[in-house]
């Protein structure tokens, strides 16, 4: 039985930056359309069963009336995939996408879908540990998550989840920074962490440029959005490299960058130096003032004037699954959906 579970984040792309800065909103019914896209790609693959997270919004359950009710001339090269809400206990907060995710593994499944931002993919990961994660992107700042057409995400999750396609010609496991405060207190970042200044958490969203004091990143491209593409302003750190970079910004620094905080919302910030942080290393300071710790975007941890927080680059993280070359290694080895037509000619081109 292969099975693969979705995670929509109901508050992905309403956040703040919406009022700040623009940023796209991604509604209720926008994201019911894509599961329900998710579900005929799964089902399209021949998965046997797909899990969806339970929200207020019941954007799961809508999803699959709408899939059941489709009339046969809908029907083309699909399977009899079998979809359910999760049952479980839920709290309408971040904490149920963890949830959900140590669920969907101990239930066994194949890849986890998730629809949301990088915030979404580190919570996921938390609970998800070995199974391999599809990030769809819903969210603000999308480093991880790719703008891919869910009926193509659904397809390459199947594809990974039924092993018609190995996990290591699909996915690339993804570096991480482990974050740990004097205190015992632990978490994690996939793409940044960063130290602002501030007293509590708030909103959650960092979209004032001001208040950065250093940020650690596992990758840094000028070509996106987020605390990550500051650092790429300043120097280049691919998802492949083994290292992050520490970028150090100081009111008084004497170089300048402009990078992309969120979508509409560009910043010019004076900055110190950058730094390489290798694999396997560990970056570390003792705060003089009341700091919060943000986690890929979002403010987590608060610390106090004396507290010490130390950073780690690790490169064993989650797998994360790359649909197109998921999809193209599909129709490479003709591994495609159980009821295409083969024939001789089939690979043809791709030999």
């Amino acid at each position: 039985m292969s099975l693969v579970g979705i995670i929509a984040n109901p508050a992905a792309g309403k956040d703040i930056r919406r009022l700040v800065a623009g940023a796209m909103v991604i509604d209720n019914q926008t994201k019911v359309g894509m599961i329900y896209r998710l579900l005929v790609g799964l089902n399209t693959m021949g998965v046997d069963e797909a899990a969806i997270m339970p929200d207020e919004a019941n954007l799961g359950a809508q999803a699959i009336d709408r899939f059941t009710r489709r009339g046969d001339a809908e029907r083309r090269c699909e399977g009899h995939l079998a979809a359910r809400v999760l049952h479980m206990p839920w709290s309408g907060g971040p904490e149920d996408s963890r949830r959900a995710a140590h669920v969907l593994h101990q239930a066994g499944a194949g890849c986890i879908i998730t629809l949301g931002g990088d915030g979404t993919v580190r919570i996921v990961s938390r609970g998800a540990e070995t199974t391999p994660l599809l990030a769809v992107s819903t969210g603000t700042n999308n480093v991880l998550p790719s703008f891919v057409e869910p009926t193509i995400a659904g397809m390459a999750a199947g594809a990974v989840a039924t092993k018609r396609v190995p996990l290591q010609e699909a996915a690339a496991r993804q570096k991480w920074i482990e974050v740990q405060v004097d205190d015992g207190r632990r978490d994690r970042a996939l793409v940044d962490a960063a130290l602002v200044r501030g007293l509590f958490v708030g909103t959650r969203a960092v979209w004032r440029g001001a208040d950065l004091r250093v940020i650690v990143v596992t990758r840094a491209d000028p070509a996106s959005a987020g605390l990550s593409a500051l650092v790429g302003a300043v120097a280049y750190a691919h998802p492949d490299h083994h290292f992050g970079l520490v970028l150090r910004l100081r009111r008084d620094g004497a170089r300048t960058l402009c990078g992309l905080l969120s979508p509409g919302l560009p910043v010019e910030l004076a900055y110190d130096r950058a730094e390489q942080l290798p694999v396997g290393q560990s970056w570390s300071t003792t705060v003089a003032e009341p700091m919060l710790v943000t986690l890929d975007g979002e403010r987590e941890i608060a610390l106090h004037p004396g507290q010490t927080v130390t950073m780690s680059l690790r490169d064993d993280g989650p797998w994360l699954v790359d649909a197109r070359r998921a999809l193209r290694r599909a129709a490479q080895s003709g591994q495609w959906p159980p009821s295409a037509p083969r024939d001789s000619t089939h690979n043809a081109t791709w030999r």
